[in-house]
C-alpha cells in the first residue's frame, strides 16, 4: 500500500526530490536513514506547487523553489514581483528549508504554515501529498 501511495499521490513530490541536486536534503534535521524529514517532505510538495518542475517558471529562473518573497535572505536580492532571487538553486532550497524550520521553531502547524505561505493556500493538498495532518506541528 505504501508503494502505491507514493506512486499515485506523491509522484510530483517524489519527482521534485529526484530532480533536486545532491545535498538538498542535507542538514534538514534528524530522520531515519533514507527517509526524508517532515520539513523536507513539505518543502518538496511546496516546490511542486510553486512550479519547480517547469524549467521556464519564475521560481526556476530566480532559483527560488519556495517562491519566497524577498525579506533580506542571505545571498538573495529582490527579484521580479518582489520574490527573492538567489544565486543558485542550492541557495534557494536552503532558504526554503530555513524558512520552514523557522516556522517549526515557532510551533506552527502545517495549516498555519500553509495559510501564511500563499494567498491561494494549498495546505490540504500538501497534507494529502505528504501524509502529514494539517494540525500536526512541524518538526
Amino acid at each position: 500500500m505504501e508503494d502505491i501511495y507514493c506512486v499515485t499521490v506523491l509522484r510530483p513530490v517524489c519527482l521534485a526530490l529526484l530532480c533536486a541536486p545532491a545535498g538538498f536534503c542535507v542538514d534538514a534535521g534528524p530522520a531515519r536513514e533514507g527517509q526524508a524529514t517532515m520539513i523536507e517532505r513539505v518543502a518538496a510538495s511546496i516546490m511542486v506547487h510553486e512550479g519547480w518542475n517547469n524549467l521556464k517558471s519564475l521560481v526556476r529562473r530566480q532559483h527560488n523553489p519556495g517562491a519566497l518573497v524577498y525579506a533580506g535572505q542571505a545571498g538573495a536580492r529582490k527579484g521580479k514581483n518582489g520574490y527573492a532571487w538567489f544565486k543558485t538553486d542550492e541557495a534557494g532550497k536552503a532558504a526554503l528549508l530555513a524558512d520552514l524550520r523557522a516556522k517549526a521553531a515557532r510551533g506552527w502547524t502545517l495549516r498555519q504554515t500553509m495559510a501564511h505561505w500563499s494567498v491561494r493556500s494549498y495546505g490540504a493538498q500538501v497534507a494529502r501529498e505528504t501524509g502529514i495532518s494539517e494540525d500536526t506541528v512541524l518538526r
